[in-house]
């Protein structure tokens, strides 16, 4: 997201009503693109149906839907935990 820069009246370094309105376009356009980013966010993981492993997006076998991570997924997590600590 760019940096909202709010243009001041060089003269007498107030806002005219123009600088305001275009700050104030500028503002709503900023909120409406963060709702969009939010949207689609949302949708990405709604995309991913729990049958499938949340690292890889590989099919998981019955015995491991609860967990909702594949094997190999789960091992290299086991190992990066033993590793650096975290996973």
């Amino acid at each position: 997201m760019p940096i909202l820069r709010i243009p001041v009246n060089a003269m007498t370094g107030e806002l005219t009503m123009d600088d305001a309105d275009r700050a104030n376009d500028l503002e709503d356009a900023a909120w409406a693109d963060l709702e969009r980013r939010i949207a689609a966010a949302r949708e990405c993981q709604a995309k991913t149906p729990r049958s499938h492993c949340q690292d890889c997006g590989e099919a998981l076998e019955v015995h491991r839907l609860a967990y909702g991570v594949c094997l190999v997924c789960a091992e290299a997590a086991e190992a990066r935990q033993r590793l650096w600590g975290h996973a």
